[in-house]
């Protein structure tokens, strides 16, 4: 088991929701509704009230936040908290990131993704995909500029989509099997990494070929599942990757073999036991640690997000045991 040291430290006033890149740091919204802007060092740039339903923001080049919920997507300024634009509807995501804006929103039967004018809001391009009413969707960043990945998630399957924006429109193409979590590019969008329930796929791209296959082994001495998957993947500097475990482990992987080498634990969030995390399960002896989530951010950094309220940042290289190796 090897610690990471932390380059920065924080504790949130309330729970952290989600935690989104930007250009010097990262975005982070709240339980109570505040988006805080944090820079490299988790220092405030700013903040904007949108509410305890927001459900992703993001943060466009002219310091803009734009935020989706299930009432509106919306652009207020960070500095004078003026709106610039508001477009009712029932919206799932949106990303800025190379020059576009990126939004999905659910129109009851299939949710519609578009590129859309940062300067109001409006859609320049569209594609749909099936949805049920409760589903929801993700858009995670993807190396070339030109796409991103969206994973819709609903109550009894998942599905996710590489899209691209090129001349002729958008386009969406399927990725990895079914009932999977938001896959993972590598830094040369040559592969992904896709994890279910009880297994990582590791497939080439664009061919979609299957290059190796690792199932999730955790059993105690019955056999019984002893710490079940996680959702997090993160790929990491000279072709190793992490994935986590339901009670907040990181087991580090080396993809060139696609097998278990090592455990990772971020500085101050030690391996302990679930009954000393939860208060409520006195008796469960588990391994587990208070980890939650992992957010990529600017020049090979990472926030990862502890026990609802504690942020820490890490070098993404200090992770990796060779981060040199060619990936």
């Amino acid at each position: 088991m090897r610690t990471i040291p932390t380059l920065a430290t924080s504790t949130l006033p309330d729970r952290a929701v989600f935690a989104r890149p930007w250009r010097d740091g990262w975005l982070v919204a709240t339980e109570r509704g505040l988006v805080l802007v944090l820079d490299r060092a988790l220092s405030r740039r700013g903040q904007v009230a949108r509410g305890p339903a927001v459900v992703d923001a993001t943060l466009a080049p002219d310091d803009v936040l734009i935020s989706a919920d299930p009432r509106a997507l919306t652009a207020v300024e960070i500095a004078s908290g003026r709106v610039r634009w508001h477009h009712a509807g029932a919206y799932l995501a949106c990303r800025a990131r190379g020059g576009r804006l990126w939004v999905a929103e659910h129109l009851g039967a299939t949710i519609a993704i578009s590129v859309r004018d940062r300067a109001t809001g409006a859609p320049l391009r569209a594609l749909t995909v099936a949805a049920s009413a409760d589903d929801v969707l993700s858009l995670t960043d993807h190396p070339d500029p030109d796409r991103i990945v969206a994973a819709r998630a609903g109550a009894d399957e998942r599905a996710a989509f590489l899209l691209t924006d090129a001349a002729d429109g958008l386009t969406a193409t399927a990725l990895g099997p079914d009932d999977h979590h938001a896959p993972v590019f590598t830094p040369a969008g040559d592969a992904y990494l896709s994890a279910g329930a009880d297994r990582l796929v590791y497939r080439a791209w664009p061919s979609d070929d299957e290059l190796d296959l690792l199932a999730w082994s955790d059993d105690d001495d019955d056999g019984a599942p002893d710490d079940r998957a996680g959702r997090d993947l993160q790929y990491l500097p000279g072709g190793y990757a992490t994935w986590s475990s339901a009670h907040g482990r990181l087991y580090l992987l080396d993809l060139a073999a696609l097998a278990v080498i090592d455990e990772l634990v971020i500085a101050d969030h030690p391996l302990r036991t679930v009954a000393e995390l939860r208060p409520k399960r006195p008796k469960d002896t588990t391994p587990a640690t208070d980890f939650e989530y992992a957010t990529a951010g600017p020049d090979g950094l990472i926030l990862t997000v502890h026990g609802h309220t504690h942020l820490a940042v890490t070098a993404l290289a200090a992770w990796s045991p060779d981060a040199e190796r060619p990936g």
